[in-house]
């Protein structure tokens, strides 16, 4: 069924999907992630497609949380004070992020925000990124294009990559087994990391722990990076997120009221420059 708008706003466009827009001239994302569009397609009609810059700092945040969170025993701890009645100690000795070597894949605004959050805690940060330069404003001790080298010796790896075919499963059974007794904090997309090769790091405790925010399954009626309806899908088809090394969140990365606000703004912004050109 053809519809006549010029003008759409969605999270997603899937290859294809324009042939049912004849009239469209602009897609509108209220989003930063661009892997659910078909952008190619769009760019080959003519159909010009904008996102939101989004909220790197807050972002940052929440991925320094995880950090914190599973380095800290946080969410375990709690866990058996509150279902077990436990104090125990036993396993209670945690791990400190001050001065821990630290890596972050993707040096962008992301990446920039939590190695400034990072500094204060006398961490050695590595950014990784294939197109990215030092600057005076840098928060990294050195920026490499090697990801090798950026992951050799780091005791904290943080991705904050965009998903393309460059970083499709860029961190693989190769790569894992270079962050032996790592800890691993994914704040990007999922696929960035390969699903059968970080569930055998965990079972077979080459990672120290690993924390994430996006997921390799969502439910339906659950938009990803939205707040859906509570349908029982593992976020996984291994089960190493229920381990105790293991702190998930449901893609909440941007779930504060600020955010939300400000992707709106954003989006409006966008939307009325280009309704006045």
């Amino acid at each position: 069924m053809e519809t006549e708008a010029d003008i759409i706003i969605t999270e997603s466009f899937s290859a294809g999907e324009s042939d049912s827009f004849p009239n469209l001239k602009a897609v509108f994302a209220p989003i930063v992630g661009k892997n659910k569009f078909a952008a190619g397609e769009l760019e080959g009609k003519g159909i010009k497609l904008f996102f939101v810059e989004g909220t790197p700092e807050i972002v940052a945040e929440h991925a320094f949380a995880l950090a914190l969170t599973l380095m800290g025993k946080i969410a375990l701890h709690d866990r058996n004070m509150k279902e077990n009645d436990s104090w125990s100690f036993e396993n209670s000795y945690w791990d400190s992020i001050c001065g821990a070597r630290v890596s972050i894949l993707g040096a962008g605004r992301i990446g920039g925000a939590l190695a400034r959050y990072l500094r204060p805690f006398g961490c050695i940060v590595t950014g990784f990124d294939r197109n990215t330069r030092m600057t005076p404003e840098s928060a990294y001790d050195r920026l490499t294009d090697d990801l090798r080298a950026a992951l050799n010796g780091a005791e904290v790896v943080f991705v904050s990559l965009e998903l393309n075919d460059k970083t499709y499963h860029l961190l693989a059974e190769r790569e894992l087994e270079l962050m032996r007794n790592a800890y691993l904090i994914n704040i990007a997309r999922a696929d960035i990391i390969d699903e059968a090769a970080l569930a055998a790091a965990l079972e077979n405790h080459i990672l120290k722990g690993f924390a994430a925010d996006p997921w390799y399954r969502y439910p339906e009626s659950y938009p990803e990076g939205g707040m859906g309806t509570k349908d029982a899908l593992s976020p996984s088809r291994y089960d190493f997120y229920k381990r105790d090394n293991v702190v998930c969140t449901p893609h909440t990365g941007t779930q504060t009221t600020a955010a939300r606000e400000i992707y709106i703004d954003q989006l409006l912004s966008k939307l009325g420059d280009y309704l006045a050109q």
